[in-house]
């Protein structure tokens, strides 16, 4: 995406990608209002990469997919970090794979008892832009307890060294600010429904 979010994530990716050998043969700027992905679509047919990398917003990432599917693009499809667990539900997103901070199958006890609470009251499973939403409020509120109701308060308990809270993607501390530890990891679209291909704690 042609903004501040897609050329971070392109000037992060395309280094280290090369940098492992990759190669990078398309590079595509997009918006997310654009909509028609047909031409993109047939030029990466064209020139049969193993993956296509695409960070789009909800709309548009949702219209790639769609063109995708109906043109049979052999590629293996990556998205972003923003990608909705609602993709499950939908026959054209079936093998996609992107990073996600919270993990469906995550058996411990938050994580458990989120998902519950989250479910029963929107009928739906939460993605992990839900699950990142509410560890920042418990991290926000366990700041206010310890330091007070002033921001250098808050400021000094977010930074304070050892866990804050247990949130639905783990334990929150943070280092110098940002947060300590990889939680998440790798899922994948498959038979309508979401699963964990890797966590992020398995690569070290």
């Amino acid at each position: 995406m042609n903004d501040a979010y897609g050329r971070g994530h392109a000037d992060a990716f395309v280094p280290a990608f090369r940098a492992l050998g990759g190669e990078v043969v398309l590079q595509d700027p997009v918006t997310d209002t654009t909509t028609d992905f047909d031409v993109f679509v047939r030029a990466y047919k064209a020139s049969r990469p193993d993956a296509v990398f695409v960070i789009c917003g909800t709309y548009s990432y949702r219209a790639f997919l769609r063109a995708a599917a109906a043109q049979h693009l052999p590629s293996q499809i990556f998205g972003g970090d923003g990608w909705a667990s609602s993709l499950a539900t939908e026959p054209y997103a079936d093998g996609v794979m992107w990073p996600s901070m919270f993990l469906l199958n995550d058996t411990a006890t938050v994580a458990v008892q989120f998902r519950t609470a989250f479910r029963r009251r929107f009928n739906r499973e939460p993605d992990a832009v839900s699950a990142m939403a509410y560890d920042a409020a418990r991290a926000l509120l366990e700041a206010i307890r310890r330091g007070g109701d002033t921001r250098q308060g808050v400021r000094e308990a977010l930074a304070s060294p050892g866990v804050l809270a247990i949130g639905a993607t783990g334990p929150i501390s943070f280092r110098r600010g940002d947060r300590v530890g990889g939680v998440g990891g790798g899922v994948r679209v498959r038979d309508g429904a979401i699963h964990t291909d890797m966590r992020w704690n398995e690569l070290r």
